[in-house]
């Protein structure tokens, strides 16, 4: 699976949804990529100890990919939430 990054480096990150874990690159991180009850769910685990999961939601009529982010710095968990749309606007 492939997620084209809307920044100004535009970049693209693959994900390999087998529940195998892949270094990274440029070798800072560790993922594992896996489809769980009909989300797709993908941990990251920094080389300085943050940890991050990501959770992606389609809804069933493809209206919405919702996307649910919390990040462990290994003191304090920060929970986040996107909202995408088909035309390409996101309300955060």
């Amino acid at each position: 699976i492939l997620i084209r990054e809307n920044d100004d480096d535009g970049r693209v990150r693959a994900l390999r949804p087998d529940g195998a874990r892949v270094r990274s690159t440029n070798g800072e991180s560790e993922c594992l990529t896996r489809w769980e009850k009909g989300l797709l769910r993908v941990e990251t685990w920094h080389d300085d100890g943050v940890h991050v999961e990501e959770i992606f939601d389609l809804a069933p009529d493809r209206s919405l990919l919702t996307v649910t982010v919390v990040v462990d710095d290994g003191g304090s968990d920060i929970s986040l939430e996107r909202v995408f749309r088909p035309d390409g606007s996101d309300k955060s």
